[in-house]
């Protein structure tokens, strides 16, 4: 059984776990509440984790806009910084 972090839609259940990485690396980070909305809005946007089992390591918000892609909110757990997770999300 492979314990390496997997890429994968984001869900409600995560919430919790991608607010406490918000707060940790974000200079103004976003309410829970505000997490949550962009969790349960799908119309054009991409929430997308970095996890392993129920552990979210990372996370990236993405906006299709036309032709463009933007993104919206990046972050990875401290303890995993500088551990190239970021890069994997937005590859």
């Amino acid at each position: 059984m492979s314990l390496a972090p997997v890429v994968r839609p984001a869900t409600i259940s995560d919430l919790n776990q991608i607010y406490q990485i918000n707060v940790q690396v974000q200079a103004y980070p976003w309410s829970q509440n505000q997490v949550k909305t962009e969790l349960e809005s799908a119309a054009g946007r991409h929430f997308v984790v970095l996890a392993s089992k129920a552990s979210v390591s990372a996370y990236v918000l993405t906006r299709v806009s036309g032709a463009d892609l933007e993104i919206t909110s990046l972050g990875t757990a401290i303890e995993f910084q500088r551990s190239g997770f970021a890069r994997l999300l937005i590859e």
